[in-house]
């Protein structure tokens, strides 16, 4: 079997990765929409560059559609896919409603993983259900199925989640240093004290992770001062309403939340 990828971006790049890492041996055939950049994958992931669109779709039988939201509908309409054919679309906010008309008559699926994927440590949701779609993604990290499209579209919000992440991280390793601790120090800490975190709630899947706070958060300790701090400044608050914000834009529910008329910081730029 052949694996297709067109858009040779940076989420393409992960996929690859990951699914080389993964073992995964079957050819991968790339668009050339990036010659350069299609060249430099196709060397270190043993893969080809095809001379157009056409050619991976008439190659593949798995296409990963990885290009940016305005540029998708476009490739799709001159495309001539087959029924035989699964197509998995990893393009940002676009709907499945969207793409259906323009992928018929292969068979489509959207999914969101992220750049973890290249570690195969993605959390990637999927809509709709499709055995082989979960088969082939469940290489990059767990999968997740949505039941209903518009959940699914408001759930891709945690992909930004999980770059704002990133930014406290780096806001974290800062403020370490600030005190003393050196940068190989300030960055192990933080990511361990990320990871260790993630850990146990995966570990305690049977605990709310309310009730894993409240363990954690003692009358007295430093965890429920710090708490305090943050819950007074309405430092949590504020990432529930920029989950809000991108989930409703995604999703086309309208308002970002019920504060969005009396809060400028909601606008959406």
């Amino acid at each position: 079997m052949t694996l297709g990828i067109i858009g040779v971006g940076h989420m393409a790049g992960f996929l690859i990765a990951g699914f080389r890492r993964a073992g995964l041996a079957e050819d991968i055939i790339l668009s050339p929409r990036n010659p350069r950049r299609a060249e430099r994958l196709a060397g270190r992931f043993q893969c080809r560059v095809a001379s157009d669109n056409q050619e991976v779709a008439d190659a593949a039988s798995r296409i990963f559609l990885c290009l940016r939201p305005p540029d998708a509908p476009q490739a799709l309409a001159g495309l001539r896919l087959r029924e035989d054919q699964l197509l998995i679309s990893v393009v940002a906010g676009l709907a499945y409603a969207t793409l259906k008309p323009l992928s018929s008559p292969a068979r489509l699926v959207t999914a969101m993983p992220v750049s973890a994927a290249e570690f195969g440590e993605s959390p990637t949701l999927l809509y709709p259900e499709d055995d082989e779609a979960r088969r082939l993604l469940s290489l990059l990290g767990a999968v997740i199925p949505i039941a209903e499209e518009s959940v699914f579209l408001a759930a891709c919000a945690n992909a930004a989640v999980y770059g704002w992440l990133f930014g406290l991280m780096v806001a974290l390793e800062a403020e370490n240093r600030t005190f003393g601790l050196s940068a190989a120090e300030a960055r192990k800490v933080v990511t361990g004290t990320f990871r260790a975190a993630a850990g146990v709630a995966l570990e305690k899947r049977d605990v709310a992770l309310d009730e894993v706070l409240k363990s954690l958060a003692t009358e007295g300790g430093i965890t429920a001062e710090g708490l305090s701090l943050l819950e007074r400044s309405e430092a949590i608050g504020n990432w529930r309403l920029a989950f809000a914000q991108i989930a409703r834009r995604l999703s086309g529910r309208g308002e970002a939340t019920r504060r969005s008329s009396i809060d400028p910081r909601n606008e959406e730029s």
